[in-house]
């Protein structure tokens, strides 16, 4: 059992124009996705392509390698908890990572690598949001990496708001075509110790 889980996700509502972004990957696990600047434009048809998805599941090499794979799931997510499934209710898609031997990550935020990413896409396959998270196995806080991220953040993007509830702590900067929430939550008997943090891209119209 992981004893000491930290997840980083980053939520970013924007309005972007198209950006050339060097060494982006062509499909997912090629090399990590970045998500400082991102283009929302990204074909999510090309980037999770059909041609991996085998027996309900995707399945990718990671950075080339075969014998490294990890998988993607795809669901369809629907209003009300519609449960019979109604098409006209049909709200978005959603493509998770379900885990796998994928190294140093999927995405990056410049410096900052993230293992995993999730996408909620429209049902014109537009990519509405991205949630970028980390799973770390050991014990050490990541307090200091968690700092110096919002620092990053704060001298790019200026000043933030910032609550605290029984759901966690939260930064966020409200640009004026962007809001980047921070998330994270801290073990209670640990307060130095972080328990889950989230950091999610989601694109505004």
């Amino acid at each position: 059992m992981r004893k000491s889980v930290i997840i980083l996700s980053i939520y970013i509502i924007a309005s972007i124009t198209s950006c050339s972004q060097s060494k982006q990957p062509k499909i997912i696990g090629e090399n990590p996705l970045e998500l400082k600047n991102f283009d929302f434009n990204l074909n999510i048809e090309n980037f999770i392509p059909k041609k991996y998805y085998y027996n309900g599941i995707f399945e990718f090499p990671f950075e080339n390698d075969f014998d490294r794979t990890f998988h993607i799931s795809r669901d369809t997510v629907y209003l009300h908890h519609d449960y019979k499934e109604n098409p006209q209710n049909a709200s978005r898609i959603e493509y998770r990572t379900l885990g796998g031997n994928i190294g140093n990550g999927l995405a990056k935020f410049g410096e900052y690598p993230f293992n995993y990413i999730d996408f909620a896409i429209s049902l014109d396959n537009k990519i509405m949001a991205i949630k970028a998270y980390t799973i770390y196995d050991d014990k050490k806080s990541k307090k200091e990496e968690i700092d110096n991220f919002i620092e990053r953040l704060t001298k790019k993007y200026g000043s933030y708001s910032f609550k605290d509830d029984n759901f966690g702590t939260e930064y966020s900067w409200d640009l004026d075509n962007l809001l980047i929430q921070y998330r994270f939550k801290s073990n209670k008997r640990l307060p130095v110790h972080i328990s889950d943090i989230e950091v999610i891209l989601t694109f505004k119209k």
